[in-house]
């Protein structure tokens, strides 16, 4: 299929407009407990008895346990 320009601009800003809403998150899990735990997070530094710490920025998710295998 051929596209003219303005075609090929309207698609490509429904595209954007589609995946800025929620940057993909709402189809794929981000591990925001993994991010946070190895700095990747931002958050608040705190310093406390010089051991810098990465603070809460978030709630976390509420998740099912893993399952087990037998």
């Amino acid at each position: 299929m051929n596209l003219n320009e303005n075609e090929r601009e309207q698609e490509i800003k429904n595209l954007m407009e589609k995946d800025s809403k929620y940057e993909g998150r709402d189809r794929y899990f981000l591990d925001v407990d993994r991010m946070i735990n190895e700095g990747m997070a931002g958050g608040t530094i705190i310093n406390r008895e010089d051991n810098p710490q990465i603070g809460e920025a978030r709630s976390f998710e509420k998740e099912e346990p893993p399952l087990e295998l037998e």
